[in-house]
């Protein structure tokens, strides 16, 4: 485990390690120098960073699919109306050019929004695909 992606992409660099995922702008300046090699994308889909470059499905690990995601909540007892407005305003600012560009350059990321309903079962599908993972692997907290 690393305190942060520039140490783990440090010992990638020097030999420390064979191995890293980070986010594709932190790793680019690296590839494109010709100090690391660009294996694969975690996502579902290829980036348009890289179009080139394929995803871990398309190298062999069929169904694989690991994302990063961020979302917006808010306390359980807000009032119905607020939330839907908070949720209106989101989704404009995410939909908005600006900020998709904003996010693709800083992180390599393709923001989409969901409503709140949506958003709620994203969270439960999540949830249930991890647990999954959790149990099968038997992986216990410290």
């Amino acid at each position: 485990p690393y305190k942060g992606n520039a140490p783990s992409i440090v010992d990638l660099i020097s030999g420390q390690v064979d191995l890293t995922i980070a986010p594709i702008p932190v790793l680019l300046q690296h590839v494109n120098s010709g100090k690391l090699k660009a294996l694969a994308t975690t996502g579902a889909k290829r980036s348009p960073i890289v179009p080139n470059l394929p995803t871990v499905a398309e190298s062999g690990v069929t169904g694989y699919d690991v994302g990063s995601w961020y979302g917006y909540v808010a306390p359980a007892k807000t009032p119905a109306g607020i939330v839907a407005r908070l949720g209106t305003e989101m989704l404009a600012i995410v939909g908005s050019a600006e900020f998709t560009e904003q996010l693709k350059n800083a992180v390599g990321a393709e923001p989409s929004g969901l409503p709140s309903g949506g958003f709620a079962r994203f969270i439960a599908d999540e949830t249930e695909k991890w647990g999954k993972v959790i149990k099968a692997a038997r992986i216990k907290a410290d």
